[in-house]
């Protein structure tokens, strides 16, 4: 089974992904370092080339490649506007596709920042400065979001749990949704 977690930054895909496909003993895949694997950028470099079209088109044919990968696995799947050219790989019968969501708060109290290079950091003084600017960033990206993802699969509300208790619960959610599948 391929399992695809959408969502918004910061939402946890990545952390919960890579927690979930360890207690599944399956292979995690980000699409952020695909990108950067496959065209050897940075993803500032990656998100300055192109339109956003461009950029989701070049990110559909990661996922379908991934896709095709023998076995079973977890993707955890950047933003996304153009999807059209992937629903039928995150509505495949071999798939499950969940979108994780939180509150504006909990996401922007996630909120990290990366340098030109892809180092993470964290700038709690530059954050809070610029609270109403990331805050309604939030807001806007989870309605647009989703919008978008409205048709491609369940929705998981992470409302604030740690990650390690957000992957156990969507390990249990999996399970019931695999034995649905053979009865």
């Amino acid at each position: 089974m391929n399992i695809y977690l959408i969502g918004i930054s910061n939402v946890g895909k990545t952390t919960i992904g890579s927690l979930l496909a360890e207690k599944l003993n399956i292979p995690f895949y980000d699409l952020d370092e695909e990108i950067k694997k496959k065209y050897e950028v940075t993803l500032e470099q990656f998100v300055a080339q192109g339109t956003l079209f461009q950029r989701d088109m070049k990110r559909c044919e990661i996922i379908v490649h991934l896709s095709k990968l023998e076995g079973d696995k977890v993707v955890a799947i950047s933003p996304m506007t153009y999807i059209n050219r992937i629903k039928s790989v995150l509505t495949a019968d071999d798939a499950i596709t969940i979108e994780l969501r939180d509150s504006v708060i909990n996401i922007y109290n996630r909120l990290v920042f990366s340098d030109s290079n892809d180092v993470i950091h964290i700038d709690n003084e530059y954050k809070e400065a610029h609270r109403t600017y990331y805050v309604n960033d939030i807001a806007a990206d989870i309605i647009h979001y989703g919008q978008v993802y409205s048709e491609v699969g369940y929705i998981y509300d992470i409302d604030g749990a740690s990650a390690e208790a957000s992957a156990d619960e969507l390990l249990e959610f999996i399970r019931l949704y695999q034995q649905s599948q053979l009865n």
